[in-house]
């Protein structure tokens, strides 16, 4: 399990020490000893990782990963700027959790800024399957540009 993730998101939920070591069955002093290892990684056994996952709402997969560009400040000011321009979140952290449990206004807000293409190539096929959940948080001018896109996609239409 990356550390900065799971700080990340005890950040992002209001979440302390005594708190994780709760929801993964370990003491305390466990979680203390993950949070100031030297290194970002921690070999956690997957049974705590289950627990972490199911009670955080974060998968596994999201757990077990670095999440991107998050220790470089110019890189976090950009995204900030890009993502959090109307205070949606609260900051950046906050996208990427959102993003990372799927939740519509973050899908929207990435294809938005970024497109329907360059969103799947982040976040995979996800974001073509749940397309018609979060369409309508797009802004209507740039939704009129993804609804083209994603029909072409699906093979509604012919190119």
């Amino acid at each position: 399990m990356y550390i900065s993730t799971l700080r990340m998101v005890m950040k992002i939920r209001g979440l302390n020490q005594t708190d994780i070591a709760e929801i993964a069955g370990v003491s305390r002093q466990a979680v203390s000893l993950w949070l100031s290892s030297p290194s970002d990684f921690q070999n956690v056994q997957i049974l705590h990782l289950m627990k972490l996952s199911g009670a955080l709402t974060v998968s596994i997969d999201s757990l077990a990963r670095p999440v991107p560009l998050l220790n470089d400040p110019e890189t976090r000011k950009t995204l900030f700027t890009e993502f959090c321009w109307d205070r949606l979140y609260p900051d950046i952290d906050a996208f990427f959790i959102a993003l990372s449990d799927r939740q519509v206004p973050a899908l929207a807000r990435l294809v938005e800024c970024r497109g329907l293409h360059e969103a799947a190539a982040l976040l995979g096929e996800t974001i073509w399957k749940d397309y018609e959940k979060y369409r309508g948080s797009i802004h209507p001018a740039r939704r009129k540009e993804c609804d083209y896109l994603w029909k072409l996609h699906r093979g509604l239409i012919a190119a």
